[in-house]
């Protein structure tokens, strides 16, 4: 887990196909992030836990999304969880947001 006053790392934020949160950190030992390594809220993890269950179910590696609203609602909840995971990570980590259609 982070504290605050060391040097800043990086959360990269998207999804991957198999990996069950949208959260990676170059040079850590597991690089594929949880929640629970960074203390975040039960809300936000949450919000991660749906996002990624969308993303599992209605965004396929060569076929895309399975419809517009469910790439949309996606993206709401990639947005409202980014907005989010850089308050709770406000000076213990820089969010670098890597997801297409947002930033």
């Amino acid at each position: 887990m982070f504290r605050k006053n060391e040097q800043l790392r990086t959360v990269r934020f998207f999804h991957d196909y198999g990996a069950p949160w949208p959260l990676w950190e170059n040079g850590s030992d597991k690089y594929s992030m949880s929640p629970m390594d960074y203390n975040l809220s039960a809300n936000l993890t949450a919000t991660l836990r749906e996002c990624g269950e969308l993303f599992e179910k209605e965004n396929k590696p060569v076929d895309g999304w399975s419809s517009r609203d469910h790439e949309l609602r996606y993206l709401d909840l990639m947005r409202e969880a980014a907005s989010q995971l850089r308050l709770e990570l406000s000076g213990v980590a820089n969010i670098s947001i890597e997801v297409p259609g947002l930033r």
